[in-house]
C-alpha cells in the first residue's frame, strides 16, 4: 500500500486562498439572489441580516484569535471553514428569515478564523519548525557578515 504524503502548509495556504476567493465571490452573489428571490426578504430584513452578521463577527473576533494564538492556527482555520460550511448548509436548507438569521450568526462566528492571522501564520509557523534549507542558511550568513563594499 502506498503511503500518501500530506500537503505542505504553504501549498494548502495557496489552494485555500486561490480557490477560496472564487468560491466566496460566487457564494456571496448567489446568496444575495437566494435571499431576495427564494426567501423573499425585503430590504429591512436584509439590513437586519447584515447587522447580525457584522455584530457576530465582531463579538467572535477575540475568541477565534485566542484559539489561533493559544491552541493552534491550523485548528482555528479548520474549525472556521467547518462552521462556514455548516452556516451555508443551514441557510440553504430552509428559505425562512429565522433560519437564515441563525445561519448568518454561525457563519459570522467562523469568519474571523480564516480571515484573521490563522491562514498566513499557519505556513509561516510550520516553516520555522523545519530545519533551514541551504538557501536560508546562506542568506543568514550573508546578512551576518559585512559586505566588502559596505561602510562601517
Amino acid at each position: 500500500m502506498i503511503a500518501r504524503q500530506p500537503l505542505r502548509a504553504a501549498t494548502v495556504y495557496l489552494l485555500i486562498q486561490g480557490l477560496g476567493s472564487a468560491r466566496f465571490a460566487t457564494a456571496f452573489t448567489l446568496s444575495a439572489i437566494y435571499r431576495s428571490r427564494s426567501a423573499g426578504l425585503d430590504p429591512f430584513r436584509l439590513i437586519l441580516l447584515g447587522t447580525a452578521l457584522e455584530t457576530a463577527a465582531f463579538l467572535f473576533e477575540v475568541p477565534t484569535g485566542v484559539v489561533a494564538d493559544a491552541v493552534s492556527r491550523r485548528l482555528s482555520v479548520i474549525i472556521g471553514y467547518g462552521l462556514i460550511g455548516v452556516g451555508v448548509i443551514l441557510e440553504g436548507s430552509l428559505p425562512v428569515f429565522a433560519t437564515i438569521l441563525v445561519a448568518q450568526v454561525v457563519w459570522a462566528s467562523a469568519t474571523p478564523s480564516p480571515a484573521g492571522p490563522g491562514p498566513p501564520g499557519w505556513p509561516t509557523r510550520s516553516a520555522r519548525t523545519r530545519p533551514p534549507s541551504l538557501i536560508q542558511r546562506g542568506h543568514r550568513r550573508g546578512r551576518s557578515e559585512r559586505s566588502p563594499g559596505s561602510s562601517a
